[in-house]
């Protein structure tokens, strides 16, 4: 028992110690660190993944010829083969991993008249998927408003399958 005392009675001395020569320092310094913070910490910043924001952009205000702009459906791999917009590429929104960044050096070398995100409702990937690629510093994407049952009631060309 006694030696466990005498090892706390050490610790507690080396780390007054240590505080000790820590505010020494800090005072001797010309520009030392404050003891007392003299506005509020900043504990909350902004996730670098959604830092930017994609253009939500409505169905009817697309042209109804979209050659020469990249397609990407943001849905499931399964929903994107059961149907998916024509000439659309799959790349599904995963909230916990970023985009591959093979995938984004694709996107990245292509020349696009810009790139068009086609999600889903029930999470709104569409959005969520264009905020990362524009994240990423791809220019020009935009996001589905109403994601793919927007883009089907609106009678645009629809494909089954895999990848074109």
């Amino acid at each position: 028992m006694r030696r466990v005392v005498r090892i706390v009675v050490q610790a507690v001395a080396l780390a007054g110690l240590a505080c000790s020569i820590g505010l020494v320092v800090n005072l001797a310094r010309p520009q030392g660190l404050p003891l007392v913070a003299d506005k509020p910490y900043e504990i909350y910043k902004p996730c670098p993944v959604v830092s930017a924001e994609a253009e939500g952009v409505a169905i009817d205000a697309l042209p109804r010829d979209l050659a020469g702009w990249i397609l990407i459906d943001s849905r499931r791999e399964r929903a994107f083969e059961q149907a998916h917009p024509a000439g659309a590429r799959s790349v599904p929104y995963d909230p916990l991993q970023s985009p591959e960044e093979s995938v984004l050096a694709a996107l990245r070398r292509e020349k696009a008249a810009g790139i068009l995100v086609i999600g889903d409702n029930e999470i709104d990937s569409g959005r969520l998927l264009g905020a990362e690629l524009a994240g990423a510093g791809l220019r020009g994407v935009r996001y589905l408003k109403g994601g793919f049952d927007a883009w089907q009631a609106a009678g645009r060309p629809v494909e089954t399958g895999g990848e074109p």
